[in-house]
């Protein structure tokens, strides 16, 4: 078919990636299934995702919510330019608006001191009183110049006055977040290079992350002087800036590095500076002062892409119930190594050092047990015709090992076919190998396998695996198996080069 031929042609690149499984499955009709198989006959690894359909019909409600969004967007743009209270005064927690338009669980006002969600700073939450009750605010979002607010509850009328309350603990935990992004932006640059620019930043009240452009990960050294010198800003209470300013003035006093957020729209743009250390545009709520954030805490570092570093953070509260927690957890290790927190790290090393030497005893161990199991292999081999045929079963030992059995057998007979059969707790898997003095198809053997104990197979024609989610009867396997495989192996594979 159409969807097979095409699903032929992406793996002829020997990969397969999320958006060719939408691609085949949403306009080819060809399910995860149909590509794994398919992939296994040619050997290419394909991995799918567990909750795959759960993805697609996500994707397929984003395109909907993004259908009804513009539907949306139509029928407010000729409501009037919603006032920004939250601009004009973002410590204040409540104020009176006027309704101009309902529908569903959207309303909008005259005016509102709900922050929108936008630059990677969340939006606002709280709740509206009206004359026919009270109604919570979950989300609220820009469309265009109108601030739209969703609303769990009583449905206010238009036309009608509503008091608007903010979450106002939020919100500042928020705030001070914001402004900490801003701030570790401004460290990182001076510990590493003018180089270091904001690619992506997402505040949220527990936990915030800042990506920035570095060409390697951070070493511990950096991570400490990054955090050193932005509670240093804290310290010192600088004010945070905010005004608006024509956008040519602006990118003339200050440069382009204003937009380490990104480019935002308009002819004037709002500048948030924070004394001579930072200076973006951005449309975010900040603390009035630097020391309104309080301690900055970076909790871990990650490189999640080349060139891009992301910094995780914690501020205020979090960060002290962040280092409390990690406080509390080296107790309870002192305790459980009946040591003290002065001595703990000389009693870890010398637990690493036991375990080591244990490691090096339990590898020596594992690798007398696989010999042991490779000459009972051996011993149990079946010849026909000139061919070696090694069957074998073992238990709960890993794949990775039995590989490397067979490898050995392989080696050192390459006049023979490997079949080993490993139990495990929850499955039985097995892997097949063929010598290179033999033509026989790895893959096909185990396809017949896979008929005789059930489960799928996939492979080259050299080597093979397979395997089935159940526990099979190791007696089941040493006899009624071992018969049916050895028949097959006469009378379809065996054959001299």
């Amino acid at each position: 078919s159409r969807g097979i031929r095409r699903l032929h042609k992406i793996l002829s690149r020997r990969t397969m990636n999320f958006e060719s499984l939408v691609e085949l499955y949403d306009s080819h009709g060809v399910p995860p299934d149909i590509v794994l198989e398919e992939a296994e006959k040619i050997g290419v690894k394909v991995k799918i995702p567990e909750n795959f359909y759960s993805l697609i019909a996500e994707r397929h409600r984003g395109e909907e919510r993004k259908k009804t969004a513009k539907k949306r967007e139509l029928s407010i743009t000729n409501l009037p330019e919603t006032q920004k209270l939250y601009y004009e005064d973002p410590d204040r927690e409540e104020c009176s608006a006027k309704v101009l338009w309902v529908e569903d669980n959207r309303i909008v006002l005259d005016k509102t001191i709900f922050y929108p969600e936008g630059g990677g700073q969340p939006a606002d939450i709280g709740r509206i009183i009206h004359p026919e009750g009270e109604s919570k605010i979950f989300h609220v979002e820009r469309v265009g110049k109108v601030i739209v607010h969703y609303f769990e509850g009583e449905r206010p009328k238009i036309g009608e006055y509503v008091r608007c309350i903010v979450d106002m603990k939020r919100r500042n935990i928020l705030r001070r977040n914001h402004t900490a992004t801003h701030i570790i932006n401004g460290s990182a640059r001076t510990v590493l290079g003018k180089h270091v620019w904001q690619a992506g930043a997402q505040k949220g009240v527990k936990e915030s992350r800042l990506d920035i452009t570095h060409h390697k990960m951070l070493t511990e050294e950096e991570i400490k002087e990054i955090e050193k010198r932005a509670n240093r800003i804290v310290t010192q209470n600088i004010p945070v800036e905010i005004k608006w300013m024509p956008r040519d003035v602006a990118e003339k006093k200050y440069g382009f590095r204003l937009y380490q957020g990104g480019v935002v729209p308009g002819k004037e743009i709002r500048v948030v500076k924070i004394g001579e250390w930072e200076v973006e545009a951005c449309g975010g709520l900040h603390v009035n002062r630097t020391g309104d954030i309080g301690l900055i805490k970076i909790v871990r570092v990650e490189r999640i892409q080349d060139g891009v570093v992301r910094i995780i953070f914690r501020v205020g509260e979090s960060a002290l119930e962040y280092i409390q927690n990690i406080l509390e957890e080296m107790k309870e290790i002192t305790k459980m190594l009946r040591t003290n927190e002065e001595k703990m790290v000389e009693r870890v090393k010398g637990i690493l050092v036991k375990m080591e030497k244990l490691q090096e005893q339990i590898e020596v161990y594992k690798a007398r047990e696989m010999e042991n199991i490779k000459r009972k292999i051996e011993e149990n081999a079946e010849n026909i015709g000139d061919i070696t045929v090694y069957y074998g079963i073992v238990d709960k030992l890993e794949i990775e090992d039995c590989i490397k059995i067979l490898e050995g057998l392989l080696n050192q007979n390459s006049k023979s076919i490997v079949i080993i059969f490993s139990i495990s707790q929850k499955r039985t898997e097995y892997i097949i190998g063929v010598g290179s003095e033999i033509e026989a198809d790895a893959r096909k053997i185990g396809g017949e396998i896979s008929k005789i104990v059930g489960g799928r197979s996939g492979g080259r024609n050299y080597f093979a695996r397979g395997g089935l989610g159940e526990v099979l009867d190791r007696k089941l396997l040493e006899h009624e198996v071992r018969e049916k495989v050895l028949f097959i192996l006469r009378n379809k594979f065996i054959s001299h080069k």
